[in-house]
């Protein structure tokens, strides 16, 4: 039974999410929260497996409530927000800093503001999300690994592609941060992710690295220090001419951007020059664009289980051998970060 508390200072909206989470039979609220701090209280001493949150949520206010779960007692959290409040792009970047899950419209009052298809992405959503082990914020990650193995590969790498799913913002952001504005290698990200969700994704990557993080365009050249993310709407694929190719064909395993359709095209356009990256995320997908980047000769750096939110995505690469490494967070950045240092040739490799 998937245990949910609900936190929102509006009791009619917390009277019709315990409604429809109740109608559930695979669900049921274990409490509700008319505030921020009664709702960490809670989280703490009922251990639900899902926290609602809303974005208006008392003095303490609902991004700060999210904050403060995630700090003292890690739990999935869904936001709810009507969208008006403040702009999607700034909605979204808030929601990300404050490490919830997802962002969710509020139920409305009438089907109009939340129709039976948004009730149900809701509900999955929520039965998604319980499932999911957070890290806790701020967690620091021990090591270090030794950057003697990419001395030869510097010059050897042409592109990253990196793929995410759960937990993949707060991942990418920190591999991001560290690299310098000067980068010398273009960087191309799917990351699974609630539709509406990537622009503000980029909006918020953007204040938090050096580099550019763009949404990719058809046919465009691709330059390093830039990071391409594409939206719901298109699979993100290197054309053999080394452009970017944005193909709006159905979702692949149900994803869509899909990360075997990157990694297979990368592959393909750019062989053992690539360098793929699997992070935290649930499920498998990317296990076949692996496997095609491994065909062509490309090395794949795989997230450890302790560094990830959640171990789907890189464990699969792992138990079919196709990751060279496995790293922590920290080591896989500071792996990318190595690519970028000067090479000193010694008169005798000149």
């Amino acid at each position: 039974m998937i245990q949910v508390l609900i936190a929102d200072t509006s009791a009619s909206i917390r009277q019709r999410l315990y409604d429809i989470v109740e109608s559930q039979p695979d669900m049921c609220v274990v409490a509700q929260a008319s505030n921020g701090g009664d709702a960490v209280l809670l989280t703490a001493r009922l251990r639900p497996h899902l926290v609602l949150v809303g974005t208006a949520l008392g003095p303490r206010g609902g991004y700060q409530t999210t904050r403060d779960i995630m700090m003292d007692c890690p739990t999935p959290v869904i936001m709810m927000s009507d969208n008006e409040d403040l702009p999607l792009s700034d909605v979204t970047v808030r929601v990300l800093q404050a490490g919830a899950m997802a962002l969710s419209l509020y139920p409305g009052p009438d089907s109009s503001l939340f129709n039976a298809a948004m009730k149900n992405s809701f509900i999955e959503a929520v039965r998604l999300y319980a499932q999911v082990k957070p890290l806790r914020q701020h967690r620091r990650l021990a090591g270090a690994m030794s950057r003697a193995d990419f001395v030869a590969a510097r010059r050897h790498y042409r592109l990253i592609a990196i793929a995410a799913s759960t937990g993949g913002p707060g991942a990418l952001a920190q591999l991001l941060a560290v690299l310098p504005a000067d980068y010398p290698l273009p960087i191309l990200v799917v990351q699974h992710i609630t539709t509406g969700f990537t622009e503000g994704l980029v909006h918020w990557l953007n204040s938090v690295t050096p580099l550019s993080v763009k949404m990719a365009a058809e046919g465009e050249p691709l330059k390093g220090g830039t990071v391409y993310l594409s939206g719901s709407s298109h699979h993100l694929e290197v054309a053999l001419n080394q452009r970017l190719r944005l193909a709006a064909t159905a979702p692949e395993g149900g994803f869509r951007p899909s990360a075997n359709r990157l990694f297979c095209s990368v592959a393909q356009a750019y062989g053992e020059r690539v360098l793929a990256v699997i992070l935290t995320g649930m499920g498998s997908d990317g296990l076949e664009g692996l496997t095609e980047v491994r065909r062509y000769g490309g090395h794949i750096l795989a997230q450890n289980e302790a560094s990830s939110v959640v171990f789907g995505m890189p464990k699969a690469a792992i138990d079919a051998g196709l990751a060279d490494r496995v790293l922590g967070l920290k080591e896989i950045a500071d792996s990318l970060r190595a690519l970028a240092e000067p090479v000193t040739v010694c008169d005798d490799q000149k």
